[in-house]
């Protein structure tokens, strides 16, 4: 799925097909008509604050300014009318009606091509650039496309494999790499190719052009070696400050599917690597109200959520790995409403110390109860619901998938799912989560869990 760009008022609208229709970068949409400096934090207030906006949106991957693929929030048409009316903005009624000229635009531009051209050459010229320079721009333009459509050919990845060929060829053209570039100019999301000189864009046609031509095989295949190789990344270490904290939220949802904590703060309880979450409590940290005695209530976990839409299937699944220093530490699936009323589907100690699948099921009070021991240091969990049920499954392998409850889904049009780490009885703990992994369909068969 490729992302394309659309624009209103000087503004960039990233928009993508998606099962037979065009779904737009809320982000982006916000952004036109609020200009706020952080369209971001202003989409995650508002979604807070009317959490039906969720049940407009999809989560897809759209390129990004870095040209990574990332999950982002789309709406489609009707989806972007909702979340306008819920935007004070002078902008409303001039965008909607840009909304609706679109479609044909597009339609236009499919059959035509150089109708595209002569679009960017008029937001161009629009934004002042010179003649000599839209022409460099729009050379760019042409021969990157022609030379991601031979990195296509020969199976390159979208996403994090182009950004490194990418970088590799700005390497030889210019002795640093995109990133390097945009902050020797000073720039932080703005395009890096809308900001070069003249000679600037040559050289970059030049070098892409160069590459193509060549199209040598030990070239190739050495820039395929090194995208291959470039799989481990340090893991961004744990942040304090505020705006480190907001930047680990975003970093977090583009990637995996989870837009806030609970408990937290995040950067004192989340690690992540490329492809792992490390999750960390603090002592004497669970989630549980006790219906016996003695009295014991308590909701201080730490959890990374996302809200989700209850009013369509859906299946969340993940492999963790907790460390079970002693009795009832965790690491854990969760779907909170509030916090006396959730579902915690746990990996834990029991009061034995064996490790074993557990589930708790609370609304006021919490209903307990221990399933199968498992006696690997790893396993695999899945919730999944049709709207109707919601199940849970845990798996050794992540193939043979094991049922350990069905619940009637009772709960409200939009619920919050993710994971969560524990320690009760102890001086905290930590759990590593991967294979993480959510999608907006349910198992066929409940009982089997596929």
């Amino acid at each position: 799925m490729n992302n394309q760009i659309a624009v209103f008022e000087q503004k960039k609208i990233r928009h993508i097909e998606h099962e037979g229709d065009t779904y737009f970068s809320v982000v982006d949409v916000i952004e036109a008509l609020t200009d706020s400096p952080n369209p971001n934090n202003y989409w995650a207030k508002l979604k807070s604050r009317e959490e039906q906006l969720v049940t407009v949106c999809h989560r897809l991957k759209m390129a990004a300014t870095d040209g990574r693929q990332r999950v982002t929030d789309c709406a489609n048409t009707e989806g972007v009318f909702r979340i306008i009316m819920s935007v004070p903005s002078p902008k409303a009624e001039p965008f909607k009606t840009w909304l609706a000229s679109l479609g044909k635009r597009e339609l236009d531009e499919m059959n035509d091509p150089e109708l595209g051209f002569d679009r960017l050459r008029e937001i161009y010229q629009a934004q002042g650039y010179t003649d000599e320079c839209i022409k460099q721009r729009l050379q760019t333009i042409d021969t990157r496309k022609k030379l991601t459509d031979e990195w296509k050919k020969r199976g390159v990845k979208e996403g994090h494999e182009y950004s490194i060929l990418t970088a590799v060829i700005a390497k030889g053209t210019f002795g640093m790499t995109p990133s390097e570039h945009k902050n020797l100019k000073g720039l932080e999301k703005q395009n890096l190719r809308d900001h070069m000189t003249d000679l600037e864009l040559i050289f970059t046609a030049l070098g892409e052009s160069a590459t193509k031509i060549y199209n040598m095989k030990k070239y190739l295949f050495f820039l395929l070696i090194l995208v291959l190789g470039c799989k481990n990344v340090p893991e961004k270490k744990a942040v304090s400050d505020e705006s480190e904290q907001k930047e680990l939220i975003e970093v977090l949802s583009e990637k995996y599917p989870f837009g806030f904590c609970i408990n937290g703060p995040a950067g004192k309880v989340v690690k992540m690597t490329t492809d792992k979450i490390e999750l960390t409590s603090e002592k004497e940290t669970d989630f549980f109200i006790e219906p016996g005695a003695p009295p014991y209530q308590k909701a201080n976990a730490p959890l990374l959520l996302n809200s989700v839409d209850n009013t369509k299937p859906f299946t969340f699944s993940f492999k963790v790995t907790p460390v079970h220093n002693v009795k009832y530490d965790a690491g854990m699936a969760f779907i909170y409403i509030d916090k006396k009323n959730w579902l915690k589907f746990a990996f834990e100690a029991d009061e034995r110390m064996n490790k074993r699948i557990v589930t708790v099921k609370t609304k006021d009070f919490s209903d307990d109860n221990n399933h199968d021991v498992v006696k690997s240091k790893s396993v695999f969990m899945k919730i999944s619901s049709d709207a109707k049920v919601i199940g849970f499954y845990y798996s050794i392998d992540g193939k043979e998938w094991q049922l350990v409850r069905v619940f009637k889904n009772e709960y409200p049009s939009v619920i919050k799912v993710g994971i969560g780490t524990q320690s009760p009885a102890g001086n905290g703990n930590s759990s590593v989560f991967e294979k993480i992994d959510f999608s907006e369909q349910s198992v066929t068969d409940f009982r089997m869990g596929i």
